[in-house]
């Protein structure tokens, strides 16, 4: 679901403590589904027990991640995504195999 994020976020680390960088990335996927889970039993009898405006609450929350991920930038300059050089690009992400293997 995250995976734009995610390829953004990998690529613009510089490889020291990269497995800490991805655990707290991971928390930050993981955190909000188990909040949100938990939040459900108490948000749904405040919205009247209706499924659709459960669905709003959803699209609510929906356009504030939006907001929040649009605030990720790629910082790695246009050599990521190049076709040209050394590496392979992949077609999703544009992640430079051969840069990410040589960490």
């Amino acid at each position: 679901m995250q995976t734009q994020a995610f390829s953004i976020f990998t690529t613009s680390l510089d490889g020291s403590n990269e497995g800490a960088y991805m655990g707290l990335f991971n928390c930050g996927i993981c955190l909000p589904q188990i909040i949100a889970s938990v939040a459900s039993f108490a948000i749904f009898p405040l919205v009247g027990k209706s499924m659709p405006h459960m669905i709003l609450v959803a699209g609510i929350a929906m356009v504030m991640g939006i907001v929040a991920v649009s605030v990720i930038t790629d910082n790695t300059g246009k050599e990521a995504h190049s076709t040209e050089g050394s590496g392979t690009v992949a077609a999703l992400g544009g992640i430079d195999t051969e840069r990410t293997a040589s960490r």
